[in-house]
């Protein structure tokens, strides 16, 4: 099919996208080495622009789900999806897992 994009084309988008929040992220370090994880879905429009975030899955712990939140709403724009996605968005979700270290 004409649009069907090839899974390393998205591991590799996806890949990028986590490595970029987790840039940003601020771990809050009381908490280091917990093993929190807190899922979030993104929207990504196809030009790159971060349409909507929303939490999935809290860790339970208010302090990392708004560690990371305020992390995913730190970024407006990424680059554009892969070339030949023809739908308007893609809905990515992403686990941050509090480690202690920088994955």
């Amino acid at each position: 099919g004409g649009d069907r994009i090839s899974t390393s084309l998205f591991a590799q988008y996806y890949t990028y996208l986590r490595n970029t929040m987790y840039g940003v992220w601020r771990q809050p370090e009381n908490l280091a080495g917990s093993g929190l994880v807190t899922q979030v879905r993104i929207r990504v429009a196809r030009n790159g622009a971060i349409l909507a975030r929303s939490k999935v899955r809290g860790s339970g712990h208010a302090v990392m789900d708004e560690s990371v939140m305020r992390a995913v709403g730190s970024v407006s724009m990424l680059r554009p999806l892969p070339a030949g996605f023809t739908a308007d968005y893609k809905d990515i979700t992403v686990d941050f897992e509090l480690t202690g270290a920088i994955p």
